[in-house]
């Protein structure tokens, strides 16, 4: 998330969904081969965030949040463990 590639990225930035506010990790947007692609990034400590639910329906909170202001756009999300591998959630 990093190099030529990189066109903007924040750290805590402040968002809301459903008027709750919330603050995403790390926010990253990339040039991509299709097209300019928004990752939402989490950090988490444990090895395997993605098994636990209440994680994964965070990301979707954070994803519906960006989707909000960006509708047209392609919107990933991915934790980072703190092992550091990056494991993308649907």
């Amino acid at each position: 998330f990093a190099g030529p590639a990189l066109r903007w990225a924040g750290n805590e930035v402040p968002v809301s969904a459903d008027g709750e506010p919330l603050r995403i990790d790390r926010l990253v947007l990339l040039d991509d081969a299709d097209g300019p692609v928004w990752w939402v990034l989490d950090y988490k400590l444990q090895h395997a965030p993605q098994e636990l639910a209440a994680y994964r329906e965070q990301m979707q909170r954070y994803r519906c949040a960006v989707r909000a202001v960006q509708p047209d756009a392609v919107v990933r999300c991915a934790f980072v463990t703190g092992a550091g591998a990056v494991v993308e959630v649907d």
